[in-house]
């Protein structure tokens, strides 16, 4: 835990589409632009439900812009739980799945 910056907010397991997590737009996370990708989403984790929907693998459903529906395939009441480096789990709303959840410094 000492290595990581943010272990309250650094995802380590959650209710996903599919394995690779950490290949949903890891590189393009930003510490100094807030504005930059940190809002994109993390396919496999926000959209835990979407096996075989058809949007769940488009630019849209990582970058946005996005449709209010995609909500819904989140695992669980549209979030998702998700297990944290320092041992926490909480449920996390679709739209907070994003590239943030790598906990990278900010």
């Amino acid at each position: 835990l000492a290595g990581l910056s943010r272990p309250t907010e650094t995802l380590l397991v959650s209710d996903m589409l599919t394995g690779l997590t950490g290949y949903d737009g890891w590189d393009q996370y930003s510490p100094t632009n807030a504005k930059s990708h940190n809002g994109w989403r993390m396919i496999r984790v926000a959209y835990a439900n979407a096996s075989a929907q058809g949007f769940e693998w488009n630019t849209d459903a990582r970058e946005g812009p996005f449709n209010a529906t995609w909500s819904n395939y989140g695992r669980h009441s549209q979030g998702n739980n998700v297990g944290f480096a320092d041992g926490h789990a909480k449920y996390v709303n679709v739209a907070k799945c994003t590239i943030d959840l790598f906990g990278f410094d900010n």
